[in-house]
């Protein structure tokens, strides 16, 4: 617990929660949650692995490429938003020609990867309540909902953050009783950094395996690569987990009556990455990590220290505001991010190149053969990258000039 927490709080933020639910005649499934953590995407433990072809492993700077990530969820923990994630460039390289809209998050820009008003107002009015709405009338409940939160600057005040018709509207947790009372704080984010950087050191570990130095692999990395692995690790959090990060902020009463169960994730993953044990793998670890490790021949020479400080970087780095910055956070023009920036220090070869309904139609047959070859293919997955392989050839078909029927047809003269 942190030693500044206002422990005094807690109780009396409980208590009115527990009321504004009843008054509001609110079930479990329409309270919501969201938080923010940093995240420095590209960074290393600070002893790197070695491959088999190597004797040691080559030292380099390390990266301080940094995104915001902001979760959120019911606290049923039946309904979860897609992450917003925040970088410092509006048009990065690996995201050229791509459909931000088909992304599996929501991507933002600041100068600073900071959240700040603006962005959070954007989020709140364009994803958070078109999204809750949907879910509650998917789920036959009643549209209305209330998204709890810390005081942060970056947020705007409370009467900036309700719908019109008043259906949504926000609370704040009392000043200094995020790390009691937060859901997200409660080992949610933390889980979802440590399912990141899990990925990211698998990805690492075949890389070694095709004698690409940790260095090389470092660079080749990029923010699309980030998405995708921020948005699997949330996905892959179980409900569970995200309903029994509430057990310390809802009244036992409240709990009891949504049947909230415990948490089946546990918090192991550091000792079982540092134990060089194939078997050794933590049970929020959904890739075999260790497996990985053994199977691609590489040594991992940390204690559990060392993996500790590693997966702990994004927390030793907090962010330490000035007056000055907390008033930018606060001003929206202040953060007005360039048409063309690209400050995430991205090589030129991670842009996004075009590819052809013609390239797209043959890369899925590719992939469907590979597929059917695999004694372990479902039909489900066949199909799905054949629907996949039918949308890309409606899309080439639309493309094609429209022919005359008499262009394939010659004359007798011709003949």
């Amino acid at each position: 617990m942190n030693i500044f927490a206002d422990t005094g709080a807690v109780e009396p933020m409980r208590e009115k929660l527990a009321q504004f639910i009843k008054d509001h005649e609110l079930t479990l499934n329409q309270v919501f949650n969201c938080d923010k953590s940093g995240l420095f995407w590209r960074l290393l433990p600070n002893k790197t692995l070695a491959g088999r072809c190597e004797k040691t492993a080559k030292s380099f700077k390390k990266p301080n490429d940094r995104v915001t990530i902001l979760a959120s969820a019911n606290a049923t923990g039946t309904f979860r938003l897609p992450l917003l994630l925040i970088g410092k460039s509006k048009c990065p390289r690996a995201l050229k020609n791509v459909n931000l809209s088909a992304l599996p998050l929501i991507y933002k820009s600041q100068k600073k990867a900071w959240m700040d008003s603006a962005i959070f107002k954007s989020w709140f009015f364009e994803h958070f309540v078109p999204s809750v709405s949907s879910y509650l009338r998917d789920n036959g409940l009643s549209r209305k909902a209330v998204l709890i939160m810390d005081n942060a600057p970056s947020h705007p005040q409370s009467d900036c953050l309700q719908s019109p018709d008043g259906a949504f509207t926000c609370l704040f947790l009392p000043p200094n009783t995020t790390s009691i009372l937060q859901p997200m704080d409660q080992g949610v984010l933390e889980n979802l950094k440590r399912r990141y950087k899990s990925a990211l050191l698998q990805k690492l570990l075949i890389s070694l395996e095709s004698n690409i130095s940790a260095e090389q692999f470092v660079k080749s990395i990029n923010i699309k690569d980030c998405i995708y692995m921020c948005a699997k690790a949330w996905e892959d959090i179980r409900s569970e987990s995200l309903s029994c990060a509430w057990n310390k902020l809802l009244t036992c009463s409240a709990q009891e009556s949504n049947s909230l169960g415990p948490s089946k994730d546990s918090n192991d993953d550091a000792e079982a990455l540092a134990s060089n044990d194939p078997g050794a793998v933590a049970s929020n670890d959904p890739d075999d990590v260790g497996g990985a490790m053994s199977a691609h021949g590489t040594e991992l020479n940390l204690s559990p220290d060392e993996v500790h400080e590693w997966l702990d970087a994004d927390y030793n780095l907090a962010e330490e505001f000035t007056d000055e910055e907390i008033a930018h956070l606060c001003d929206p023009e202040s953060n007005i991010v360039a048409e063309s920036s690209d400050s995430e220090s991205e090589p030129e070869s991670s842009a996004c190149d075009l590819v052809s309904h013609k390239e797209a139609v043959a890369a899925f047959d590719t992939a469907i053969r590979y597929l059917e070859q695999q004694p372990d293919t479902s039909s489900i997955h066949v199909m799905l990258l054949n629907k996949l392989r039918s949308f890309a050839m409606t899309e080439y078909s639309k493309k094609l000039k429209q022919r005359k029927i008499t262009q394939y047809m010659t004359s007798r003269s011709q003949n």
